[in-house]
């Protein structure tokens, strides 16, 4: 499910390059860890900025970096977070920002010049290995700097190669043990590799580091959610909305909360508020999307496909590949849930609409396409009684080995596995479904999904959960 398989977007794609990238400025540098600008006032607002940033308070970061440029119009690092941050909105506007600052890029630092090489690498939206070389050349030149060893790591994240990052994070935390979002973001590579205990001690101290921020609570909630500790879950999430009333991930994790509850309506409610409550268009497309889906597992088809066709559409004008990207995050969310209710045809033509899209794509790309594709297979195949084509499917769509990071504001992963389970189920392979539930439930015995269809395995009545 794309981004519903993968890591909150929060820390993800080309915002996440200049959220850890290094500090750069126009004219004097203020101190070697420091940025450059003309004026105190601006260096001021910069850092009041990065404090947003790394807190996740995009709205805030995005007015803070712009009062800084009313002090010092020719700071580049302001300019170039502001444009970042303003990418998604106004992909136009961003790059408009950035070439307004071109001719002052001589007069930057060494460290300055490899943050701006990986800021143009993601405006050409190139790939994270294609990055990378940057980013070692940073460390080797800057190897006291901590910031470069949290970007390499997110990198190494998005390639599978999680001993490095964590190594990567290790490093930065000796260099500076107050990198309060290297913790977190440990704290979800933990969550992912199923030691519980020390993903609760990581995001508890970051907790600890940054008490008066929201997302250290959503965070913690999350992991409650993920290994079934539910009161404790909604207890600090509730609590991330209290210090902060528009962090609206935790309202969309309290929906995450009840998928795992097993109410799917009341999530749905959940996404859907979140959706309409966010301004920043990516989330507003993924939390529809999870409202639409949780009615579609709940067999709500009617209310599922009528949420879906009334979703924003999401246009990046003056971005053609941020564009394309969308569409076919598009087309993959029809045929979801298309797949899931059982309009085997529809989902198929989406499929197909996606197929297309996805030829001028490197190899790699399109087989990360066609592996979440795979997913709405697997449900058609299901639908149509295809119960072997739908093990199958659903066997290669779900993700092999380790999480890195949680599980998606709806939890899939955990589907999978139940869809998995009881297309065995049908077969007639009940200790294969049985085993295939096992996942789910070892992390978490309190998934409803999967303690429903378990209790009807051990009863002799492996009914398909409805879908």
């Amino acid at each position: 499910m794309s981004r519903i398989l993968r890591r909150r977007l929060l820390l993800a794609g080309f915002g996440l390059v200049l959220t850890a990238g290094a500090a750069l400025g126009a004219y004097t540098a203020l101190s070697r860890r420091e940025v450059t600008t003309s004026s105190a006032e601006a260096l001021r607002y910069y850092r009041l900025g990065r404090e947003n940033e790394r807190a996740m308070y995009s709205k805030e970061a995005l007015a803070a970096y712009a009062e800084a440029l009313k002090y010092d119009p020719h700071f580049v690092m302001a300019t170039v977070r502001l444009a970042a941050l303003t990418r998604e909105r106004d992909p136009e506007r961003a790059r408009a920002l950035y070439d307004g600052v071109r001719p002052f890029l001589g007069s930057i630092s060494e460290r300055e010049r490899l943050s701006v090489r990986l800021f143009e690498m993601g405006l050409a939206r190139k790939e994270p290995k294609e990055m990378e070389p940057v980013i070692d050349e940073w460390i080797r030149r800057f190897p006291d700097d901590p910031e470069p060893y949290f970007l390499r790591a997110k990198f190494y994240e998005k390639t599978d190669r999680m001993p490095q990052a964590i190594a990567d994070l290790e490093k930065l935390i000796s260099l500076n043990p107050n990198f309060a979002t290297a913790y977190n973001t440990l704290g979800y590579y933990f969550l992912g590799q199923g030691d519980y205990a020390k993903a609760e001690e990581y995001l508890r101290r970051y907790r600890f580091l940054v008490p008066e921020q929201a997302n250290p609570y959503d965070s913690l909630g999350e992991l409650y959610v993920s290994i079934g500790r539910y009161e404790e879950a909604e207890e600090f999430l509730k609590k991330s909305l209290e210090v902060k009333p528009d962090f609206y991930p935790s309202l969309a994790h309290l929906g995450t909360l009840e998928v795992a509850r097993g109410d799917l309506p009341a999530a749905s409610e959940k996404f859907r508020k979140a959706a309409e409550l966010t301004d920043e268009p990516g989330m507003r497309g993924e939390w529809t999307f999870c409202a639409a889906i949780s009615l579609a597992v709940a067999g709500k088809t009617e209310e599922a496909l009528a949420l879906i066709e009334k979703g924003p559409p999401l246009k990046a004008e003056g971005d053609e590949k941020l564009q394309k990207s969308w569409e076919r995050q598009n087309h993959l969310n029809r045929s979801l849930i298309l797949s899931v209710v059982g309009l085997s045809r529809e989902a198929q033509a989406e499929l197909d609409a996606l197929a297309a899209l996805c030829t001028e794509l490197p190899a790699e790309a399109r087989a990360r396409w066609e592996r979440e594709a795979g997913i709405s297979r697997g449900f058609i195949a299901a639908h149509e009684g295809r119960h072997e084509a739908a093990v199958a499917a659903f066997r290669e769509a779900i993700p092999k080995g380790p999480m890195a990071g949680g599980f998606g504001y709806f939890p899939a992963r955990d589907y999978l596995h139940v869809a998995l389970a009881s297309s065995l189920a049908q077969l007639g392979r009940v200790d294969e479904a049985e085993a295939a539930l096992k996942p789910v439930l070892s992390r978490n015995p309190k998934f409803q999904a999967a303690v429903d269809l378990l209790a009807r395995l051990k009863s002799g009545t492996p009914a398909a959960p409805r879908s």
